[in-house]
């Protein structure tokens, strides 16, 4: 994917409205079907929900929403810090930690990766939500550091525009492992910051890395 083709869809983090507030009431639409936090529909926020209160996902996921209600209450009336509700076109989609909604935005990333690597940079295994995104930053090109040893290296992002998520940055090679055009991706070395003025430095580091022949050779290709 082209990085303005990526810009485009995750331009949408510019439409979140924000709201700096508690969970003060809790209840269900007319139906029973969809759960309203502070009188909005919270269906496309639940994943966020349950990481604020502390409950287990993959414990909330088998029980219908209704059913997770007074674990929902009984967390949510322990919890007295402020936190920021944060909406799309009027719809709940999460909450972000903290008084203050700061997160660091992909556009802030993508910034730093057209200054470093320029407009032709390749964005791939693009993974994107709200709640978590990943993507990967390639020059598009297989090298061959060592012979037999068909590498492509970039930069793996790990970001969350909620805020739930430390941003990270890792530096991958993507070798092929099998004559049939097997890929297996290796994680070489990884840093977190959610420091967007560092992210610049951290990406031009990792960048300057990956375009040098030094990640050795590990695997032979079968």
């Amino acid at each position: 994917m082209e990085l303005t083709k990526f810009r485009e869809q995750v331009a949408v983090e510019h439409e979140l409205d924000t709201d700096n507030t508690t969970v003060n009431s809790l209840g269900f639409s007319a139906d029973e079907e969809h759960l309203l936090i502070n009188g909005l529909n919270a269906d496309a926020a639940l994943e966020t929900v349950y990481n604020m209160l502390g409950i287990n996902k993959g414990y909330a996921k088998k029980f219908p929403v209704r059913l997770m209600l007074p674990h929902i209450e009984y967390r949510a009336r322990q919890i007295e810090r402020d936190v920021s509700m944060v909406s799309l076109y009027g719809t709940l989609v999460g909450f972000s930690p903290g008084v203050q909604f700061n997160p660091l935005l992909h556009g802030d990333i993508l910034d730093a990766v057209e200054q470093v690597v320029g407009e032709d940079a390749k964005i791939e295994d693009v993974s994107y939500s709200l709640t978590k995104s990943s993507f990967m930053v390639t020059n598009g090109v297989y090298t061959e550091p060592k012979v037999g040893d068909i590498t492509k290296a970039g930069i793996m992002v790990r970001n969350s525009i909620l805020g739930i998520q430390q941003p990270e940055f890792s530096l991958v090679a993507k070798r092929l492992v099998c004559t049939n055009g097997m890929v297996r991706a290796e994680t070489i070395t990884r840093v977190t910051s959610g420091d967007r003025w560092r992210v610049p430095e951290l990406i031009e580091t990792l960048w300057n890395q990956s375009q040098t022949c030094w990640i050795n050779s590990r695997v032979q290709i079968h």
